[in-house]
């Protein structure tokens, strides 16, 4: 169904005209008008096409039963000029393009049919009770089947109405007692039908309009969902460069939230505790995670009790302090643990590797104290008790490499007195 129409914002109850069915506003007419119209017009052809071979089969009872004489002619002509009517108009129904076009082209065909109608009667009085049923079952027929403008259909069963009493009256000339009989009968099947199709009608154009109204709602809420699917899409993929990003992070990272339950996480901070993809998934709580390392020893006993302490106070607060802590891993590194808390509550943590720089301070210590030396070769005794050469012992503790050079006092002592030397300074 063709329900295109114009996008209001909000819904509002259409107006119909007071007197007729259709809709107030004329552009809701032409939407509801083009959306029936294929079934109108198989509607108004079918009852065209009908109405003309009946009538013309009619004139082959008419001869059956009348034989040939000039009551035969004078009702084949009536006939046959209604369902030639019929026909045509249900021949060129299709090439008209306006729908008051098609109405009317009806229109003219059925009062074409209605008037053969009402004159029949005037040919055959024997039979004129008969005729004027036929007439009220025009009339309902018109109302409740002939798809037409509402106030079509009532010009047509005023026109029957009208037409049957006037041949009444003056062809047929009957008693005023028959004519206000079928005055009042024909009367009523008129108000009946006319009130009925005017409410049915106007259910059917509501009908419309809340078909209308579910389109439009449907339109948008596809508009909404390819909305969220796009933004949804965005999510995904500013997640999966936030992923791809984290895990590209040299150091280990972790996002708690505030209630201490994990957000995410990259593949070195859980290869640095050992913990699985489904240990270390999202909604995890903190002290989980610290129990699941306890018992697999990821931690050294070599670590700081302090800081250790540190971080078990941490999981078990709702508010905890922003900390630095370092920690001795399983297999001898060093992690220096600077975690922070952000706006909105949650938790970020960097676990940096500073087995290096830990080593390197570890060494450095071993340089601090009392050093024995011996006061003329000058070398120092290690902790083994073994003497080696300055230079060595400092090579082996630290980073230090020796060049080899004499100070300009040694010099003068060790060769003051060679003439070469003196020969070369001067």
């Amino acid at each position: 169904m063709n329900t295109e129409t114009r996008t209001d914002p909000a819904y509002t109850e259409p107006l119909f005209v007071w007197f007729g069915a259709t809709f107030a506003d004329p552009q809701i007419e032409k939407d509801y008008a083009a959306s029936i119209r294929t079934e109108r017009l198989r509607a108004l052809r079918f009852f065209a096409i009908l109405g003309g071979l009946l009538f013309w089969a009619t004139i082959v009872a008419d001869y059956l039963y009348l034989g040939v004489c000039a009551e035969f002619y004078q009702l084949a002509v009536l006939r046959l000029i209604a369902g030639g009517v019929s026909l045509a108009a249900a021949l060129f129904t299709p090439f008209l393009q306006s729908d008051r076009l098609i109405d009317i082209t009806m229109l003219i065909a059925a009062l074409a049919v209605s008037a053969v109608i009402c004159l029949v009667p005037y040919y055959r009085i024997e039979e004129a009770q008969i005729h004027q049923l036929i007439t009220v079952i025009m009339v309902v027929i018109f109302y409740c089947f002939f798809p037409l403008r509402l106030s079509y259909q009532l010009f047509l069963g005023l026109f029957l109405t009208f037409f049957l009493l006037g041949v009444m009256a003056v062809a047929i000339q009957s008693k005023p007692f028959d004519i206000t009989g079928v005055a009042i009968f024909i009367s009523l099947a008129n108000g009946v039908g006319f009130f009925t199709t005017r409410k049915t009608q106007r259910l059917s154009r509501m009908n419309f309009w809340k078909v209308v109204l579910l389109n439009r709602e449907i339109a948008q809420n596809k508009k909404i969902s390819e909305q969220l699917q796009m933004v949804h899409k965005e999510v995904e993929r500013s997640s999966q460069q936030l992923r791809d990003a984290v895990d590209n992070i040299s150091e280990g990272f972790v996002l708690f939230d505030k209630d201490q339950r994990l957000l995410l996480c990259n593949e070195n901070f859980k290869k640095n505790y050992r913990f699985t993809d489904l240990e270390a998934e999202r909604g995890t709580p903190r002290s989980a995670l610290l129990q699941i390392g306890r018992t697999r020893n990821a931690v050294s006993t070599d670590t700081p009790q302090r800081d250790i302490e540190m971080l078990y106070a941490r999981a078990a607060s709702s508010y905890p302090i922003d900390i630095d802590a370092k920690l001795k891993l399983y297999d001898g590194r060093w992690l220096q643990i600077r975690e922070r808390r952000t706006a909105a509550g949650n938790i970020v943590g960097i676990h940096s590797d500073i087995t290096k720089m830990q080593t390197a301070l570890e060494e450095i210590k071993t340089l601090k104290g009392i050093l024995p030396i011996c006061t003329n070769c000058k070398k120092i005794r290690d902790d083994s008790g073994y003497w080696e050469m300055l230079e060595a012992y400092l090579q082996r503790h630290s980073d230090v490499s020796f060049s080899h050079g004499i100070c300009p006092v040694c010099i003068e002592e060790l060769y003051g007195r060679e003439e070469w030397y003196k020969m070369d300074k001067n």
